[in-house]
This record gives C-alpha cells, sequence and structure tokens, in this order.
C-alpha cells in the first residue's frame, strides 16, 4: 500500500508538469494500491481557490480509499511526536507523526515530498517511496 501525502496531493493538482504529478499519475494507471487520509483530503481541498478547480480534486480524491484511524493510532502518534522532540528532532507538524504512525501500523510506504518524513525514517520503521 502507498499512503499518499498532501505534498504530493498538491504537486499533483498544481503543477501537472511535475515528475511528482508523472509518477503519480503512474502509479494511479497502473492501478497500484494507493490510499490517503481524511486529514490530508481535508488539507488538500482547502487550497484551492476556484470552484472548478475543488470539483476536479474532490472527484479524484472521493475515488483513492480512505485508511480508517483507531483513537490508540492518534495516541502513539502523540507519543512518536514526542519520543523525535526528546531526541532534538523537530517535525513541523504533529500531523506528519499521524500519517507516519498509520503508515508503520499499516505496513505502507509513504510518497511525500515532505522532509520531516525523512527526519521520522531515521528513528521508526517507516517506509518511504523510492521513486526519483
Amino acid at each position: 500500500m502507498i499512503l499518499v501525502d498532501s505534498s504530493v496531493w498538491i504537486s499533483y493538482f498544481h503543477e501537472r508538469d511535475s515528475r511528482t504529478a508523472d509518477h503519480l499519475d503512474r502509479c494511479l494507471d497502473q492501478g497500484k494500491n494507493i490510499a490517503t487520509l481524511p486529514l490530508i483530503i481535508t488539507e488538500v481541498l482547502s487550497g484551492f481557490r476556484e470552484d472548478k478547480d475543488f470539483k476536479i480534486a474532490h472527484g479524484i480524491l472521493t475515488k483513492v480509499p480512505i485508511i480508517p484511524i483507531g483513537f490508540e493510532t492518534y495516541i502513539r502518534s502523540a507519543q512518536l511526536y514526542r519520543k523525535l522532540r526528546k531526541k532534538g528532532i523537530t517535525i513541523q507538524s504533529p500531523i506528519d507523526c499521524l500519517i507516519a504512525q498509520v503508515s508503520i501500523e499499516m505496513n505502507a510506504f509513504v510518497f511525500t515530498l515532505d522532509k520531516d518524513f525523512q527526519k521520522i525514517k531515521s528513528e521508526t520503521a517507516l517506509q518511504l517511496m523510492e521513486w526519483k
């Protein structure tokens, strides 16, 4: 399974000629097991100014399987954030730790452009999609 982060979706919708968008297109065309989270959908859809662009993205994102998140995963992601902070590793958003924790629990790869995931990977079993 590949959990696609908001940074990739944003690139996909706003920079259609990017290598990131091309790679996500290939994954979608090849029927790869792509998934996302409700929080990621909220973040991506919030960034659209034009209604027509919102509707296009909404139509695509609502076809992507959603990974359900149990309450304990939220607790473990907070613990992960605290663990990293104690080690002097600053993660910009606790949401990135939630995405990482879900991925670890699901044994999924994260497809992201966000450098914070490299920091999380250095201290966990997080798997990042290698594609460049």
